[in-house]
């Protein structure tokens, strides 16, 4: 992600004797500080005569108390840990002055107590107003400014005859400005000030609000601005306005039309390839990607927990020529969402928990019968409230023993406090990414003692088999024959991609 300002700037030069403050880092008391509150003394640390200076020095910081215990200023130093100086002297100082909107800035990046050989007239300064708090280079150490008021000749500095033009790059989102090689602190001020100009240059975009916090766009003018590549990212690619640009800025959708838009043109994106997602795929994906992907504001997704595709939503969602160019497709997902390949009145139908459904497959595939197991899922440890998989496996555990856990290698959020847990148990997990490119569905394989296998398609993740707090089935359970587990255009067929990827994990 960048946030970037980029302008010309014009870069002078004056020395003067000045007053100067700015603040430098301390690591050292820091330091010292950090092994006070951990118990040691400071007599401990240093010999007594060095131990007595350090305190006092500690004591007039009010970064101790009387007791050599650390105070809240102290608490504070430790997290931030800049002390103010005071230093008079001659400097040689670097202006860099530029415009932004209507407001014109000066920005010291550099000092040097040593000044130039170069020859000029004591001049009025024609520099004032300079921005505060943003890093400089003081000689070889980066400090921070304070304040600097001229010391004797009242505002009369020796100053460069002709300023040099000077590309000045700002990092907004890491809130930094570049200098030379170094990269240095903008500071609040100025940070605020390009807030302004950002939030102000940004009025009338194409997308929505800019919350500068999150670093996202809150689109408020729905989605037809984005492209399907962005859609998919989650992301802007690309915005640049006057001395503004940004790229890979992350968006979140705040109401349900626009939501249901996003994820109808994900599913069209999916659906352009060769393979085929069903409905049922495709509200896996939904629970188990995109809803917790940050796309959605808490608002929406509390709206939103309970979506499901529709065959009539893409008519609603896409444009003529996007929905027509599904047009093929969308028929035959209209014919599987009636499941007519998947007879429901089978024995797996009647189940109303985990325990009953392990026990209808037992009436299948006696455990007796039984050398492996392999559950092939995509989501199996997904973090979600939805995912019960601890339940189903905890009952599938007792009746088949020996049972391995398969990934897809599908992207998504995943719940490592529960993949932990079955590691540590011993469970063999194993990750075969190729099964998704050809096997959309998911599966429960029984490899048997005669080197035979018993295949079950599952039309929806195993763990999200039933409705949450319901005895209702998400999905549906079909024994497939050996010879449907082969697709048309591979040599091999799912078990033996499995097979093989488990030989060579």
């Amino acid at each position: 992600m960048t946030i970037q300002i980029k302008t010309n700037a014009k870069l002078r030069n004056f020395e003067a004797k000045l007053d100067l403050i700015y603040r430098r880092k301390r690591l050292d008391y820091r330091n010292l500080l950090v092994e006070l509150k951990q118990g040691r003394k400071i007599t401990d640390i240093f010999p007594k005569s060095v131990a007595n200076n350090i305190i006092k020095r500690l004591l007039s910081l009010k970064l101790l108390d009387e007791g050599n215990s650390v105070t809240q200023k102290g608490e504070s130093f430790i997290k931030d840990p800049e002390l103010p100086e005071t230093e008079t002297g001659s400097f040689s100082v670097s202006n860099l002055q530029y415009t932004l909107g209507s407001n014109q800035y000066n920005l010291i990046p550099e000092m040097r107590r040593k000044l130039s050989r170069e020859s000029r007239k004591l001049s009025p300064n024609p520099i004032s107003g300079f921005v505060k708090e943003n890093q400089l280079i003081l000689d070889q150490e980066i400090v921070s400014f304070d304040t600097m008021k001229y010391n004797g000749q009242a505002n009369k500095v020796y100053i460069s005859e002709e300023p040099k033009d000077y590309d000045l790059i700002i990092d907004l989102y890491n809130d930094t400005y570049s200098f030379g090689s170094k990269s240095l602190m903008l500071g609040n001020e100025l940070r605020s000030t390009l807030v302004s100009y950002v939030l102000a240059t940004l009025e009338g975009n194409p997308y929505g609000d800019f919350d500068f916090n999150l670093a996202t766009f809150i689109l408020t003018n729905g989605i037809r601005n984005l492209s399907i590549k962005e859609i998919l990212e989650g992301k802007i690619e690309s915005i640049s306005l006057d001395a503004l640009s940004m790229s890979n800025i992350p968006f979140v959708i705040d109401d349900v039309e626009t939501a249901k838009e996003y994820l109808y043109k994900v599913a069209y994106s999916k659906l352009q390839h060769e393979d085929y997602y069903s409905i049922s795929d495709l509200n896996d994906i939904y629970i188990n990607e995109l809803f917790d992907n940050g796309v959605f504001s808490d608002t929406v997704k509390k709206e939103m927990f309970d979506f499901t595709y529709e065959i009539n939503g893409f008519n609603n969602y896409l444009s003529m020529k996007e929905y027509e160019s599904l047009q093929y497709k969308l028929n035959v997902l209209e014919f599987l969402l009636g499941f007519s390949l998947l007879e429901e009145n089978t024995d797996f139908s009647k189940a109303g928990n985990y325990k009953e459904l392990v026990k209808t497959f037992n009436t299948y595939v006696p455990s007796k019968q039984v050398d492996a197991s392999y559950i092939v899922m995509g989501y199996p440890f997904a973090r979600n409230t939805r995912n019960k998989f601890p339940e189903f496996f905890n009952e599938f555990s007792k009746v088949y023993k020996d049972a391995a856990i398969v990934k897809k290698g599908n992207k998504q959020k995943v719940d490592f406090k529960m993949e932990e847990t079955y590691e540590k148990l011993g469970v063999p997990i194993y990750e075969l990414d190729s099964l998704r490119e050809h096997y959309h569905d998911r599966y429960i394989i029984f490899k048997l003692k005669n080197n035979q296998y018993k295949v079950f398609l599952i039309t929806s993740e195993i763990g999200q088999f039933f409705k949450e707090n319901s005895t209702d089935k998400m999905g549906l359970v079909k024994e497939l024959d050996y010879e449907e587990i082969k697709r048309s255009n591979r040599k091999d067929n799912l078990v033996e991609i499995i097979e093989r990827g488990i030989a060579n994990a």
